[in-house]
């Protein structure tokens, strides 16, 4: 299943899609916010304005996305950077402490320093978030499309199905659809799967009656006939195609799904208001509607009758409205649909092309991001290099090892001795720091927590660590972490009698690092500094528990109790 999903994904600019489906998604939001304080605002105009209005709505989610190739991407920050190379440590020095130890012992993690990309990763199958979101968004509008073409295909079947109506029906639909100006012939057929009457189809519609309508009074056929064929006239077929494409794009967005069940609310109400128009009582209307929803009974409608316009829909809805004198009743006519048309594209537009401003801005991040993956694999290559050294090291046999040690040491006095490295533990540190500050200035997380702590103090600087650890989980961070990095700050300001602070760096180090024992070394070390012989002795301890080879470990707590007997006897002499 891994293995089928990274082939899928391999390949398929997803963060690209994921802006796009953001900023889409987004926009659309706004369109169809805009589009319900519209009609808000014109609650007094007829049902037909208010339905154009959201037409042109759901025209404009489909058209926002059509348009997004054409224009300037809408950058928005809503997604997190994505690396694709790993962020390695950074740069290596010689980190000796005052106690003699080395600051960081020990060979890197075979792993290797986890990537920004590979923290993203999660679940059982290891997709990164991106992934999966791509994944479940497809897999929304997939299901979405399939409902749709079953529902089609079903709908298609019941048409294909249904008989010709007889004379006497084909008589009354052609004088009512004279009476309300319908001009285009109609087909009207019949069917023992519809219990009301429906209209379907799009180039081709038809109106669709139930069996047992040859039996309803002319009456009853010439009103049910007039909503129906009101909907033709209207072209509502094509409204709900569109309707249901929006959907599909736009599964996941709840101001979608609102705008198209507002439009279905107002295309009712636009064709009741059609039949009433034809001179009906609104009384005798409603009597058909309430007859109809007693037919219906409370028998759940079949799930094809979802791509059909069916008279079976917001009955409550439309008894209210339809027994209201002060309804605007007005059919309406090109001009409304001209007016709704502009309004919303006046908005489809500017939102479509927003972010012309900024490509200049998204070239400078583009120019970015392509530097500090040039960087990345730079250092990723350097770690690379390092664990195959280490491999080699450690396929030596312990005589080669030792004399592989043996000549690293007499070179190290070598370089000592001529002055290339210093003595004194307090500057050995500082060189090393140095080193660090001069090649990690702007991507090392220790050095930029080193200038808020030296600028603005510890709270600050905990506020700085705590945001570059939260853009390094999310994959947005340029910064690299390295516990020996850390480790050297912390001895620094030790050497340079900044004890408190030197505590608060090797406690976050701890806190960064839980399973290395060095960690606990280092501020085992700084408490002792401080005279806190107690919780010296805890680091001390958790140390040696992690490493029990650790022979600086084991010095120290024997000092820690040298301490405790001179306090001791120190007393005794007082009294």
């Amino acid at each position: 299943m891994d293995g089928f999903f990274s082939t899928l994904m391999a390949g398929m600019p997803r963060y690209e899609i994921l802006q796009l489906i953001a900023g889409v998604s987004l926009k659309g939001a706004m369109l169809c916010a805009a589009a319900g304080a519209t009609t808000l605002m014109m609650r007094g105009s007829s049902a037909y304005t208010r339905k154009m209005i959201w037409v042109a709505a759901v025209a404009g989610l489909l058209l926002i996305p059509a348009m997004a190739p054409l224009t300037p991407m809408w950058n928005l920050g809503l997604l997190p950077a994505m690396a694709d190379a790993p962020v390695s440590a950074g740069p290596d020095g010689d980190l000796s402490a005052v106690s003699g130890k080395e600051i960081l012992v020990g060979p890197p993690s075979p792993a290797g320093t986890p990537s920004i990309d590979a923290a993203g990763r999660s679940g059982a199958i290891g997709l990164h978030w991106s992934e999966v979101v791509l994944l479940v968004w497809i897999a929304g509008a997939v299901v979405m499309m399939a409902w749709f073409l079953f529902t089609t295909a079903i709908a298609g079947r019941v048409a294909r199905g249904a008989v010709p109506a007889g004379d006497r029906l084909r008589a009354v639909a052609r004088a009512t659809a004279a009476e309300i100006g319908l001009e285009r012939p109609v087909r009207v057929l019949l069917s023992e799967r519809v219990m009301t009457g429906i209209t379907t189809g799009c180039a081709d519609p038809a109106v669709i009656l139930p069996s047992a309508s040859t039996a309803w009074s002319e009456e009853r056929l010439r009103l049910v006939l007039s909503h129906e064929l009101a909907h033709v006239k209207r072209r509502d077929g094509w409204i709900e195609l569109l309707a249901h494409s929006a959907t599909v794009l736009h599964w996941f967005n709840p101001l979608a799904w609102l705008a198209v069940r507002r439009l279905r609310i107002e295309r009712e109400r636009d064709c009741d208001n059609a039949v009433l128009g034809c001179g009906v009582r609104p009384s005798a209307y409603a009597s058909l509607l309430m007859d109809i929803a007693a037919d219906l009974g409370s028998a759940a409608r079949p799930a094809w009758e979802a791509v059909m316009i069916s008279q079976g829909s917001n009955l409550k809805d439309r008894l209210l409205c339809i027994l209201n004198p002060g309804v605007n009743r007005s059919t309406g006519g090109r001009r409304s649909a001209i007016v709704a048309g502009i309004l919303v594209l006046s908005l489809v537009f500017p939102l479509s092309v927003s972010g012309i401003w900024q490509i200049q801005a998204q070239e400078k991040d583009d120019e970015d991001v392509r530097k500090v993956k040039i960087k990345r694999e730079a250092e990723q290559k350097l770690t690379e290099e390092e664990m195959k050294k280490l491999q080699h090291e450690k396929q030596l046999t312990d005589e080669e090892l030792k004399k592989l040690q043996l000549e690293k040491k007499m070179m190290m006095k070598e370089k000592t001795e001529a002055g290339e490295f210093p003595t004194d533990p307090k500057a050995k540190v500082e060189m090393t720091w140095q080193k660090i500050m001069e090649e990690g200035k702007g991507s090392s997380a220790a050095v930029e927590f080193a200038m808020a702590l030296k600028k603005e103090g510890q709270e600050k600087a905990g506020a700085v660590l705590q945001k570059l650890q939260k853009m390094e989980q999310s994959g947005s961070s340029e910064y690299y972490f390295k516990e020996s990095e850390f480790n050297t700050l912390g001895y620094v300001l030790l050497h340079n009698g900044k004890v408190e602070e030197a505590i608060y760096v090797f406690k976050n180090n701890v806190e960064m690092y839980p399973e290395s024992w060095n960690v606990y070394d280092s501020l085992g070390e700084g408490l002792l500094v401080a005279g806190k012989l107690d919780k010296a002795q805890k680091f001390y301890e958790k140390s040696l528990a992690l490493n029990p080879e650790n022979e600086n470990g084991k010095q120290m707590l024997a000092k820690i109790e040298q301490l405790r007997e001179e306090e001791v006897a120190a007393k005794n002499t007082a009294r």
